[in-house]
C-alpha cells in the first residue's frame, strides 16, 4: 500500500508541477465526492399537506489538467465535472415536478486560463459548457447550458490576495451574471480564509501537517430541462438551489492524496419550475436540514506550503 502512494504521489508531482501548485491553491486534479441530504419537510407544494419529504444523494466526479507556460506565468486548465442527484420522495403527494424525477445529471467541460501580469496583477477566467438534465428523453436544446467566470486578481503581500469580477452559471436557479469577491490569505502555517464569494468562503486551521479544520459556506445550485412526459410540456426545467453552513476535516494521507469528511445544514433549498422560461407558481421549499459527505482528491493540498 506504500508503495501504491508513493507511485501515485510520484505520477500527481509530475502532473502538477510546483509552480502550478503555488497559483491554484484548491486545484484537485482528480477528485470524487458522495453527499447525503437526508428527508425533509416541503412546503408551497399545491395539494400537500405538509407530510411530503424529499430527500437526496449527490455524486460528483471531476478531472482536471493544468498546463503550465512562460515559466509558470501562464496556466491553462481544462477540466471535466459531472454530478448526480439521485431524488428521493417519501410520499407520491410531492410536488410533482418533483416527484416525477428520478434522477438529475449535469455534465460539463470547461476551459480556464489564469495570467499573470507582473508580481501584484493577474486575471483569472474560465468557460464552461455541458448539459443538465433528466436524460429521459432525446437531447434538446434546452438541456445545454454555458457558464463563465472572470476574475481580477491584485496580490497585496504573497500570503493576502484579493479580487473582484462576475460568475455567469445556474446555481442561483436564476439566468443572470453573479458578482464575485475572491479572498486569499493565509497569513500563518496553520491559518487560511479562502473564497469566491458567495460561492464559497473557507476559515481553515491546520493543527499539525497531516489535518486540516475548516468552517465551510456554499451557494449550490442548477437548472435542469426535463422531458415533456415529466409534466406534460414543453420546455420545462426545474431548478434546484442550496445555501450550506458546516465543518470540515481533511486528512492529508500523502503529498497530493487528500480525504475531507465534512457536514453541516442545508439553508435556503428551493426548487423552482420554468416553462419556456417563466417561472410557474411560486416554487417548492424544503425545510432546512442536515448533509454529510466524503471527498478524496488527488492534488495539491491547497496550503501554500504543503
Amino acid at each position: 500500500m506504500t508503495r501504491l502512494l508513493r507511485l501515485v504521489t510520484a505520477a500527481l508531482a509530475w502532473l502538477v508541477p510546483a509552480a502550478v501548485q503555488a497559483q491554484l491553491d484548491d486545484l484537485k486534479p482528480a477528485v470524487a465526492s458522495y453527499e447525503h441530504y437526508p428527508s425533509a419537510r416541503v412546503r408551497g407544494a399545491v395539494g400537500t399537506d405538509g407530510s411530503e419529504e424529499v430527500g437526496f444523494h449527490v455524486l460528483k466526479t471531476g478531472l482536471t489538467v493544468p498546463i503550465a507556460l512562460n515559466d509558470g506565468g501562464t496556466l491553462l486548465i481544462p477540466g471535466f465535472k459531472y454530478t448526480l442527484m439521485d431524488v428521493i420522495t417519501e410520499t407520491s403527494a410531492a410536488d410533482e415536478a418533483v416527484a416525477s424525477v428520478d434522477a438529475l445529471h449535469a455534465l460539463s467541460l470547461s476551459a480556464g486560463m489564469w495570467q499573470r501580469f507582473d508580481e501584484h496583477w493577474s486575471v483569472y477566467g474560465t468557460i464552461g459548457g455541458g448539459l443538465a438534465s433528466d436524460l429521459s428523453g432525446d437531447l434538446a436544446s434546452d438541456e445545454w447550458v454555458f457558464s463563465a467566470q472572470l476574475l481580477a486578481l491584485y496580490t497585496i503581500v504573497p500570503a493576502f490576495t484579493l479580487g473582484a469580477g462576475v460568475g455567469y452559471d445556474r446555481r442561483t436557479g436564476e439566468v443572470a451574471p453573479l458578482p464575485l469577491l475572491a479572498i486569499n490569505w493565509q497569513p500563518s502555517h496553520a491559518f487560511m480564509i479562502r473564497g469566491v464569494v458567495p460561492v464559497t468562503l473557507n476559515i481553515r486551521y491546520r493543527p499539525v501537517d497531516a489535518l486540516t479544520l475548516a468552517l465551510e459556506s456554499a451557494l449550490e445550485g442548477e437548472r435542469y430541462h426535463l422531458d415533456r412526459r415529466r409534466l406534460g410540456v414543453e420546455h420545462a426545467e426545474v431548478a434546484y438551489s442550496v445555501v450550506k453552513l458546516g465543518l470540515a476535516a481533511t486528512a492529508h494521507i500523502a503529498e497530493l492524496i487528500h480525504t475531507r469528511m465534512y457536514g453541516g445544514a442545508a439553508l435556503c433549498r428551493r426548487f423552482k419550475v420554468y416553462v419556456d422560461d417563466d417561472e410557474q407558481g411560486g416554487g417548492l421549499e424544503l425545510g432546512s436540514g442536515g448533509y454529510a459527505g466524503i471527498e478524496l482528491w488527488l492534488g495539491p493540498s491547497g496550503w501554500k506550503d504543503g
